[in-house]
């Protein structure tokens, strides 16, 4: 059972200053249907999938909570703080449609990460990413939302990675609640956006002119198949599991199946195209990549042949894929990729 949080008139301002600062939302319709929802649920509301369902906007790169946190907050705790709910968000589609340059690709070589897009008619299953704060009084509930907002935005939009724009939309979750959520909307207008002709690589590599359909899809899996980032910006060593475009896929298939959340088909697809084009790398390079997925080996498996099995068991529960066919003239190592 929520509590409801009554804000006055400064602490609503303070909010939809917060909205506009830090996910640059304008319209004041969605600001107030944001504000109204945190006041009658006590919860705050973020739509998506994969690594956007984890509470690393609160966490600290080792896991543990920002030193701050509990100080300013008091009562602030994993356990009883956060939950996901099995959603749906429709008129929209969700899929690798924007350039990483950030977490799982560099400025030189690029990795590919999930935006939604409008699509009249669309279904795209998701989570609901909830965190009560219903047990705070109204001024530090106010605190924490523009708390939160802030680091929703320092982990969903780097500065030298403007890839969404940040809505405000009626979400259905699976117990038939409407729940207006921060939704992360692909920027088509952005030099990050794959389909963009224009976009940041496509000027100087003619690769990564990339078009709808499935020339497109295997370019994009050749993409995935290499592309990783292994420093933090601060130049700190990152830990296994969070380094390529492979892992990346793999830990959102798995992280929202043991949500409850679906998995479209297209993603197990990817997958294992994906797999297919790892397997076309240079050995030396492939080595490295896989020496950075889950330290190479899970118990005696090396980790290549826990990638088949994998895509296989997904092949298995009826998910369709199709052949890689990049023609061997536009293959990236000879587009300076």
């Amino acid at each position: 059972m929520s509590n409801k949080i009554t804000f006055n008139d400064a602490q609503k301002e303070q909010i939809r200053q917060a909205l506009s600062d830090y996910l640059f939302i304008s319209d004041g319709a969605a600001k107030e249907s944001f504000i109204r929802s945190v006041e009658q649920t006590g919860t705050l509301s973020a739509f998506g999938a994969g690594s956007l369902l984890s509470y690393s906007h609160l966490q600290e790169a080792d896991g543990t909570f920002k030193k701050d946190l509990a100080d300013k907050f008091p009562g602030i705790d994993q356990a009883s703080l956060v939950k996901v709910t099995p959603a749906t968000l429709k008129d929209y589609e969700k899929d690798f449609v924007c350039f990483d340059i950030h977490y799982r690709g560099t400025p030189e070589k690029p990795g590919i990460t999930i935006g939604n897009e409008f699509k009249k008619g669309a279904e795209t299953p998701g989570g609901i990413l909830e965190t009560k704060i219903d047990h705070l009084g109204a001024d530090s509930a106010a605190n924490f939302v523009c708390y939160y907002l802030e680091k929703f935005n320092q982990r969903e939009a780097p500065p030298n990675m403007p890839i969404y724009k940040f809505e405000v939309i009626n979400v259905e979750s699976e117990d038939g609640r409407k729940v207006p959520s921060i939704v992360c909307v692909a920027d088509r207008a952005s030099d990050l956006y794959i389909y963009n002709p224009e976009n940041r690589f496509a000027k100087t590599r003619p690769f990564y002119q990339i078009e709808r359909g499935p020339q497109g899809d295997n370019i994009k899996a050749f993409i995935m198949a290499a592309a990783y980032n292994d420093k933090r910006p601060d130049g700190s060593q990152k830990g296994p599991g969070a380094i390529t475009d492979l892992d990346y896929l793999r830990n959102l298939i798995n992280d929202s199946m043991a949500k409850g959340v679906e998995v479209e088909s297209r993603f197990h697809g990817l997958y294992t195209s994906a797999i297919r084009e790892r397997m076309k790398i240079d050995p030396e390079e492939r080595m490295m990549l896989e020496g950075f997925e889950h330290e190479g080996r899970k118990g005696n498996m090396p980790r290549m042949l826990e990638n088949f099995m994998f895509a296989i068991s997904a092949h298995n529960e009826g998910v369709r894929y199709r052949e890689l066919a990049i023609p061997r003239s536009t293959q990236p190592e000879t587009l300076a990729l």
